[in-house]
């Protein structure tokens, strides 16, 4: 008998040490040098949230997260200090540092990147208020285009988000701002945590004013939260949150500010409560009733007393998972080895659209049946590693296909299911539809790739602007250097025949020559801006082509007298007319013949123009320029035709020139359906050559039109308020026998028009008081009888348009000869 009242209680001290659990609740040393150094927590609450956290009627801070603060100061000993503002407010002074805890705070992957979350204190359903006459709203959808009022910075605005529903969003400091503007009815419906809008409700007896419609959208756990950095501060919150557990205060609290709601499982949990010492005796009676009774009775009762527990553990597991399910957002599934589906929760069902009651059906099918054949091998391999014990966990992305066919991206995690043997026997995964966070990232990535592309292009865009500065830079010095040169002849020789005039006729050739080069290089620098500007336009006129000839052949003979070079002439017969712009194109092959002489020193230069095909309408002609020069090295052939760019940095006298000649004669042949074409080879010599096609002309009679040497006895109005324009225009014009008057501008024009007759005007165009465009229309309006040429250094297209439109009737160009006067009055007066 003493054995058995020993072993009655042995058996009590192990029943009894289920109450004896592990103490969680303890603070460690690091925590507790924490709150100490810490001296005081700083919680802060939203104003208006009941019953979880409000301000009193005595502006305190009250409600159930706060009394559960105010717990866990007593418990550990620290000081603690509540602010109260709103929601959105109080979690910028928490990511600020003007607060250390906010008490009531819903948990979101979103917010946990900012934040540091204790565990749940309370569940939290969320559901769609209306006014209890409302019947268009029933579910979520119904909400698309209607007025919604949610609290500013709550959880529910990004679930609409990622619901796609849109609404036309009312933003409060809080739910019972939100709920005021339902019931005086500024808005259609509110979404908001369903206690803390009852209680509002029950409080001011508004209950009978609005109904929930639909299930609840959401779970809402109710946590406290830190900034992410307070890892020890969350560590004791969580502390105090089993400590408050444990000795009941969270029970307490919860019927003090709501009320006990009784749940299956909460009273199947007091009631074992209650019983648990009745049972241990009866079950100590038992036992001792098993030691007394025969072998094989206390056998049948030991399996029976295990089956029953085994049931009772199962029930409640079972409860718990169902409770799992319903509060998770995410869908749940469960596979056997074979990788057969053995359990798929609604919320799975719903995210790959399968019927409530075709849910059954899809049961034991293969998993990969589901996954998009990209994606088929990874999923197998990640399943393969985890079955093999490589992984014991696995968070993976997949393409997946819902039952009908429609594509969309899925975030899975799962792991590996032991039986009471720790035998794998399945796989539970959970997956969460992250489509719309796929489609942004692709957009990120895209954006950044066009990013990418931008400063490549922007990169090659400042490489190339300072190349051009560059070059601008070098041509702005070879134009400086070249316009000198000519320059210097002229004023220092003209300074040499004032002091000794006997000289004239020796320096004159000279003189003549510097302002045929500077002449030459002005023109090259008005092509240039006439291509650059797109304004370089070509003029086609009928021109006997050997002539044409005959003119380049003359040229080249006169260019190359004065080097130790040879002419090779290598040219057909040629006879008619042809249709072309004749000027142009003799600038092109005058500037290759001069670049041929300019870069050969010894052996010879070779023209050659010959004829490839004819017929009735067209002529193609070969031109051909050849020298035994320096030649061109491979890299410098794209750079010779480029503008500012010269062939080398060297300068000589004999390599004079600003380096445009070949960039204006290729944009000449490009306008003329041709292009000039090269070949070299340094330190043996260049080939320049290029078709053309040029229409002919009708043939008949040559018209040569001769100048006659006779004198005009003309009387001249000279308007320019240069000087030195007006002393080379009398003298030019007198030579001709021309009698000349002069005006300074417009205005002393129009005076001495309207007092004296003249034959005709030579007008400049830009000067001081009234231009010349100006003065051309008030004589016109005069009703005077006069031919008024614009004279100009301006060449352009549209500047000679609006000389013809101000009623000029010809234009002479800037600097002029004597030999074009006597052509433009010829034209005009014989």
């Amino acid at each position: 008998m003493r054995k058995i009242i020993i072993l009655i209680g042995v058996s009590l001290l192990i029943l009894f040490s289920c109450y004896i659990v592990f103490d969680d609740s303890s603070l460690t040393r690091e925590e507790k040098e924490y709150l100490k150094h810490k001296k005081e927590i700083v919680f802060v609450s939203q104003i208006n949230y009941p019953p979880f956290e409000f301000l009193s009627d005595r502006l305190e801070s009250s409600g159930m997260m706060v009394e559960l603060a105010r717990l866990m100061s007593t418990e550990f000993g620290f000081e603690s200090r509540f602010i109260n503002t709103t929601f959105a407010r109080a979690q910028q002074m928490i990511l600020n540092g003007e607060a250390d805890v906010l008490t009531s705070f819903f948990f979101s992957e979103e917010r946990n990147k900012k934040f540091n979350f204790t565990k749940v204190v309370f569940e939290i359903p969320a559901s769609i208020f209306v006014k209890q006459d409302n019947d268009d709203i029933k579910k979520l959808s119904d909400l698309h285009g209607k007025r919604v009022a949610i609290q500013k910075g709550d959880y529910a605005i990004d679930f609409i988000k990622s619901k796609g529903i849109r609404i036309d969003l009312i933003e409060t400091d809080d739910f019972i701002m939100a709920t005021n503007k339902l019931i005086k009815g500024e808005v259609e419906a509110v979404i908001g945590d369903d206690q803390i809008i009852f209680y509002y409700l029950s409080r001011n007896n508004l209950v009978s004013e609005l109904k929930v419609v639909g299930e609840p959208l959401y779970i809402g756990e109710n946590c406290m939260a830190t900034r992410k950095s307070e890892k020890i501060l969350v560590s004791i919150l969580n502390k105090g949150i089993n400590l408050a557990k444990k000795k009941g205060y969270l029970d307490s609290i919860n019927r003090k500010w709501i009320g006990e709601r009784v749940t299956f499982a909460k009273y199947m949990k007091k009631f074992f409560g209650l019983m648990l010492i009745p049972l241990s005796i009866l079950l100590l009676i038992v036992f001792v009733f098993w030691i007394w009774n025969l072998n094989l009775r206390k056998r049948v009762e030991e399996r029976t007393k295990q089956l029953s527990e085994k049931n009772k553990e199962l029930a409640l597991n079972n409860s718990k998972l169902n409770a799992i399910l319903s509060a998770s957002p995410d869908g749940i599934g469960v596979m056997n080895m074979n990788m057969e589906l053995v359990f798929i929760s609604d919320k799975l069902a719903k995210m790959y659209k399968i019927e409530p009651e075709k849910k059954f059906e899809y049961l034991n099918k293969n998993i990969t049946d589901f996954v998009d054949e990209s994606y088929r091998d990874k999923m197998m391999k990640n399943i393969s590693d985890i079955f093999e014990g490589k992984k014991y966990w696995n968070l993976s992305e997949y393409l997946v296909r819902d039952a009908y066919g429609e594509q969309f991206w899925v975030e899975v995690s799962s792991s590996l299911l032991y039986d009471d043997a720790q035998k794998p026997y399945g796989i539970l995964f959970v997956e969460r539809d992250c489509t719309e966070r796929k489609r942004i990232e692709q957009q990120l990535l895209d954006y950044n790739e066009k990013l990418k592309e931008n400063n490549r292009a922007l990169n090659e865009l400042k490489t190339k602007e300072e190349e051009a500065n560059i070059a601008k830079s070098n041509f702005l010095a070879i134009i400086s250097h070249e316009l000198r040169t000519p320059l210097n002849g002229v004023l220092g020789l003209l300074e040499l025949i004032h002091k000794d005039p006997e000289r004239f006729n020796e320096f004159f050739p000279v003189i003549l020559s510097s302002g045929e080069q500077l002449r030459v290089l002005i023109n090259d620098i008005s092509d240039l801006t006439k291509v650059e500007q797109g304004k370089l336009e070509l003029v086609e006129k009928r021109f006997s082509i050997s002539n044409f000839i005959n003119e380049i052949v003359s040229y080249a003979k006169i260019k190359i007298q004065d080097s130790n070079l040879e002419l090779v002439v290598d040219i057909e017969q040629f006879e008619g007319y042809l249709e072309g712009d004749a000027v142009r194109l003799r600038q092109v092959v005058y500037n290759l013949i001069n670049n041929a002489i300019k870069y050969t020193d010894n052996g010879f230069v070779k023209v050659v123009i010959r004829k490839l095909f004819e017929n009735d309408k067209i002529m193609r002609i070969y031109f051909e320029v050849t020298d035994t020069g320096i030649g061109i090295s491979p890299n410098d052939i794209d750079n010779i035709f480029k503008p500012f760019k010269r062939l080398d940095g060297s300068y000589t006298k004999k390599r004079y020139g600003s380096g445009i000649g070949l960039y204006i004669s290729k944009a000449i042949l490009n306008m003329m359906n041709s292009n000039i074409n090269v070949e070299s080879e340094v330190g043996k010599g260049s080939k320049f050559y290029f078709k053309l096609d040029l229409k002919r002309s009708i043939p008949d009679s040559e018209i040569k039109e001769e100048i006659s040497d006779e004198i005009f006895n003309l009387k001249a109005l000279v308007v320019d308020d240069n000087k030195i324009n007006l002393f080379v225009a009398e003298n030019m014009l007198a030579k001709l026998g021309v009698a000349v008057d002069f005006a300074e501008n417009g205005m002393v024009a129009i005076e001495k028009v309207s007092n004296n007759h003249y034959d005709f005007i030579m007008m400049d165009l830009q000067m001081p008081e009234m231009d010349g465009l100006e003065a051309t229309r008030r004589i016109l309006d005069m009703g005077k009888d006069v031919k008024i040429f614009a004279m100009t250094a301006n060449v352009y297209k549209d500047d000679i348009q609006k000389a013809l439109n101000a009623g000029m009737v010809d234009f002479c160009p800037k600097p002029f000869t004597l030999s074009f006067l006597k052509s433009l009055l010829s034209r005009h007066f014989k």
